[in-house]
């Protein structure tokens, strides 16, 4: 008598908690990742100030005005940190063009820059042209407008792989999970 042919048994069932532990860790070394990325502090330290007209009819009409006047303006910048005043270097019959850039002297917090006055500088005084508080990088005012320039915080060189690993690591467990139990 011939024995019938049998399939050849299930495998039994492994267990899953090792599968989900390390499911868990992936997706919190991904959140960890994310989150270290994204929160990048404010600040950054200020090397340089760029003065340019203001975009649209504004800048244009200073432009303008600039052109139909028979001198260009001298002008200098003063700074407004905490607890004292900056004035910068004079440029002397500077057409403003394509924007014009003070170096500074010694470095500034971003955050500590609180206010930027735009002057020209007279021979019988100086009269002011503008007056832009500063919150951030960059800032407008009535006619111009002013972008610091200089180092940028950023997020730690390890963030963005570190998010791309743990996604990655949790979506193959989950593409594993899911083929064990189809099969």
């Amino acid at each position: 008598m011939e024995t019938p042919a049998t399939a050849p048994p299930h495998r039994r069932a492994g267990s899953y908690i090792w599968r989900l532990l390390v499911l868990l860790a992936a997706l919190a070394a991904a959140g960890y990742g994310w989150v270290m990325y994204t929160n990048v502090p404010p600040g950054g330290t200020v090397t340089a100030v760029k003065l340019t007209t203001k975009p649209g009819p504004v800048g244009q009409v200073r432009e303008a005005y600039d052109t139909v006047k028979p001198t260009t303006p001298d002008l200098y910048l003063k700074l407004f940190v905490p607890g004292r005043e900056i004035k910068t270097r004079t440029f002397n019959n500077q057409p403003i063009g394509n924007g014009v850039t003070w170096n500074l002297e010694s470095p500034f917090n971003v955050l500590d820059i609180k206010k930027v006055q735009v002057w020209d500088d007279d021979t019988f005084g100086d009269s002011q042209l503008d007056n832009i508080n500063m919150d951030g990088w960059v800032a407008e005012g009535q006619t111009f407008r002013i972008e610091l320039q200089g180092t940028h915080p950023t997020p730690p060189d390890w963030a963005l792989p570190l998010v791309a690993a743990g996604t990655t690591l949790a979506l193959v467990v989950l593409l594993r999970l899911v083929w064990d139990q189809v099969l």
